[in-house]
């Protein structure tokens, strides 16, 4: 289900009522064994694989701050490794 962030679909992966959705064109929310997860979905021809963020918190604010902060580090992590293959 694709969408935007929303404190009800939040709170349904939580209630395990839904599996998950597509955040953006970067990465979807879902639920592992009891997990919530963050996946970061690999880039067009970028040669990084997909990446996994456990997130720990355990209601909207804390979580939308965990991803605010996953996709920052995320990004980060991709621009220092586009640069230093220069």
């Amino acid at each position: 289900m694709a969408g935007t962030l929303k404190k009800d679909e939040i709170e349904a992966i939580l209630a395990g009522k839904a599996n998950g959705f597509k955040i953006n064109g970067l990465c979807k929310l879902h639920k592992v064994a009891g997990n919530l997860i963050l996946e970061f979905e690999k880039i067009n021809d970028l040669p990084y694989e997909s990446t996994l963020v456990t997130l720990h918190s355990t209601d909207f604010d804390g979580i939308r701050e965990e991803i605010k902060n996953a996709i920052t580090q995320h990004m980060q992590d991709i621009t220092d490794k586009l640069i230093s293959d220069l």
